[in-house]
This record gives structure tokens, sequence and C-alpha cells, in this order.
């Protein structure tokens, strides 16, 4: 390891170190309200990039920065679709969060238990906890790969490190702790992508770099899978429902995922330099290096620790997001809600998900570094609960038949493609998991079929 490497991995462990400081402040005395939803208190800018850390999480920027390399300004449908779901939240936001609020809901599955009962509360309970398994395994073989490409340092010291980063404030603060984070990891992301873009500009001449990625043939099918992934899984994640049911009001909720969308955006397009500039200057490079390299190039070596801290952040704002909602569906809507456990020892089954959820996601990430592409997968489950959210937001909800054989049959849908993706791994592409909504469609009109 060089010097100018353990310089930027002190700089980055220090400041991780100092954000972990920061975010358990004052955590003492934290009521299960507190920990468990921010006291439902949270204002709009605080929830705004707390929204905004957390949808920029590691599988989208590597995601994005590669196919922005490959494939140019077509990239702008993962970020366009991703904006897109993030204002299809404000009317979602407007529908429940008074609801939420007085029946003290905690959870994506609690809205399913209220309007369907205990059955479709379950099946979105079984919905959400491989759809979390999935994010957390992207995020930490995320972290790994950013880790090691930029310090050099061993894959599995980085894994190891975002998971004890996110551990060490995630068990004292809670859901306080995730929103405190995520504004200083959006604040250190949005920082390192202006301090990037600036020798950028001096060096490319990023007007012509554009216009050239513009003229470039658009992958359609990709992109288009991409757009409705991103549009519909925001409306579906069960995070972004933890986000409004912490909002202080409904208002609060709504200029928030408003305020988020235009945070996202210029986060994307900002997003677009270094693959670009990559493109300009290193175009024999391999497209998921594209954005380590430019970095590496455009930083200077003392800032290569603040660059590196700058995209871990990313990682580390949607895995501790993930980690908090499969501690909730265990702790909460497993335990409590399904096995009627004392609902006293919710916060200790929480902590203690959160302890085995880390430390079995380790595991994996470590041993199994192709898990990404399952991770993907997973992470596209969201998808089965689209048909019930969409039809409940914007129509009228559907009949308790219709709901559970959307679920059912969205379910299955997917397991078949991952089954099938074991033998053959191109099957998982984003237009394919695309699967996962049309079994829940198709499964939600039989079911209406039987009312």
């Amino acid at each position: 390891m060089t010097p100018e490497h353990l310089q930027s991995l002190g700089l980055a462990v220090g400041l991780l170190f100092l954000m972990t400081l920061v975010a358990t402040r004052r955590s003492r005395n934290l009521s299960e309200e507190d920990y468990l939803v921010g006291g439902r208190d949270v204002p709009a800018w605080p929830l705004s990039a707390a929204i905004a850390a957390g949808v920029i999480g590691g599988g989208v920027l590597l995601v994005y920065t590669e196919y922005a390399f490959k494939f140019g300004l077509a990239a702008l449908f993962i970020i366009g679709g991703i904006t897109v779901g993030t204002l299809l939240m404000v009317p979602v936001a407007k529908k429940f969060k008074s609801l939420a609020d007085t029946q003290l809901f905690y959870s994506l599955p609690d809205l399913y238990h209220h309007f369907w009962g205990r059955r479709a509360g379950f099946l979105a309970t079984c919905t959400v906890l491989p759809w979390t398994v999935g994010f957390i395994i992207m995020q930490l073989i995320s972290a790994g790969e950013i880790i090691r490409s930029m310090t050099g340092i061993p894959y599995y010291v980085g894994v190891i490190l975002a998971a004890s980063t996110v551990a060490s404030y995630l068990l004292v603060a809670g859901f306080r702790a995730v929103v405190i984070t995520d504004i200083m990891q959006y604040c250190a992301l949005l920082l390192l992508l202006v301090l990037v873009f600036i020798p950028a500009a001096a060096q490319v001449d990023l007007h012509s770099s554009f216009l050239a990625a513009a003229s470039q043939s658009i992958n359609w099918p990709d992109a288009i899978g991409f757009f409705v992934l991103g549009a519909l899984n925001m409306i579906v994640s069960a995070d972004m429902y933890q986000r409004f049911y912490a909002a202080r009001s409904e208002g609060h909720a709504k200029r928030g995922f408003w305020i988020a969308a235009g945070l996202v955006l210029a986060a994307g397009v900002l997003l677009l330099v270094p693959p670009l500039y990559a493109r300009s200057r290193i175009p024999t490079v391999e497209a998921n290096q594209a954005l380590f390299r430019t970095l590496n190039l455009l930083l200077p070596k003392w800032l290569l620790g603040f660059g590196l801290v700058g995209v871990l952040a990313t990682v580390i704002a949607c895995l501790d997001t993930m980690v908090f909602i499969l501690g909730i569906a265990v702790g909460h809507d497993l335990r409590v809600r399904h096995l009627k456990k004392p609902i006293e020892n919710r916060l200790r089954s929480t902590r203690v998900t959160i302890v085995v959820a880390l430390v079995a996601g380790t595991i994996l990430s470590i041993l199994f570094t192709k898990l990404l592409a399952v991770g993907l997968a997973l992470s596209m489950l969201g998808l089965v609960l689209a048909p019930s959210i969409v039809l409940t937001v914007f129509k009228n909800p559907p009949s308790r038949r219709a709901l559970e054989g959307g679920l059912i049959l969205g379910l299955a849908a997917t397991a078949i493609l991952l089954c099938a993706s074991l033998f053959q791994p191109s099957l998982l592409t984003p237009e394919n998991t695309l699967v996962a909504l049309a079994g829940a469609v198709l499964g939600t009109c039989i079911g209406g079929l039987f009312q």
C-alpha cells in the first residue's frame, strides 16, 4: 500500500468516526418513537436530504456511472425514473400520512395489515424481507469494491469497515442517526462532485462531451427498463414510507419529496461528469472503473481520502437505511404483528436483527462477491407491491383476494426468474426483472375475478 493510499484510508476512517460521533450525540434517553421513526417530527429539509442520500446508494452509483460510460446520456433514464418516482411519492404521502400518524404505522407492511388484514400484512413482510436483504448485499459488496479500488487494501476490509460503521451508530440512535448521517453523506457527495467538476471542466470540453454522448445510440430496452424500475421502485420502497411516517406533518412530507427530487436530479447530472471525462481522456478503461480512475486523476493526492468518503457515503446512506428497515421488519412486523410477541421487546428484537443482518451480510459479501447480481434481482422485489399501492393511491384499494393474488403470483414470478438465473445468469437484466411486476398485475386481475 502506497503512502497516498494510507493517507486516504486514514482520512476516510477519521471522517467516518466523526460522522458516528455526531450521529450518536444526545441519544442516551431516546424514546421508542424517536428510535423507530424520529419522533414523527422530522422537518422537510432534513427529510429531503435523507431521502436523496438513501436513494443514491452503491448499486445506483456504480450501475449509473458504468452505464453512462458505455451509453452516454442514456444513463439519465436511471436518474429520470428515480426523480419521477420521488415526485410520485407526493400523492402517496398525502394519501397515507395522517392515517400513519393516527394508527402509529412503523413500516410498509403496517399499511397492508390495516387495509387488507393480517395475511396481507404477512405477505408484504415476506416481500420486504428479501428486498432489504438484496439491498444490504449490494451495498456491502459496493463498499468493498470502492475501498479496494481507491486504496488498494483488501476487499474484505472495506466490507467490514462499512458494516462496523453502520452498526456503531444504528444500534445507539436508530432512525434519528439515519437522518443525521444521511444529511452529512449527501453533503459529502455533492461537495465531492463539485470538486471533481471544476478540474474536469478545465481539462475537457464538457459541452462537446455531452453532445457526443447525446448522439450515441441508446439501448432502448435497458433504458426503458431502468426508467420504469426507478419510478416504480420508489413508490413501493419500504424506506420511503418510513421517511414520510417520520415527517413533522403532511405538508413537511410533501415538501420533503419535492425538494428530494431536485437533489436527486442535481446529483445525477453531476455524476455524469466522471464517466464523460473518462470517455474523453481514458477511453480504454473498464467501464466499472471509470468513476474511480477519474477521481484518482482529478483529485489532489491529499483529497483522495475525502473522495473515498464522498463515494463511500452514498453506500453507507443506503446500507444503514436497509439494515434498519430489516430490523423493523423482523422486530415489529414479524414478531409483534404476526407472532404476537410482547411489544415491550420490539426495540431489543430490532437491535438484535440489525446485528445479525450486518454480520450475515458481511460474511456473505466476503465469501460470494458474485451475489451482486442476485442482490440486484432481490432489490426488484418491491415491484410486487406496485399494483396494490398504485390502485390504492390513484383509484380504489383492490379487494383482499385481488391483493393476495397479486402478491403471491408476483413473488412466484420473481422466484422463477431467480431459479432460472442460476443456470442462465444473463437472464438477470433490468427489463427481465419486470417479470415481477407482470406477475403482480396478472395476479391482481385474476384475484379480482373471485371477489
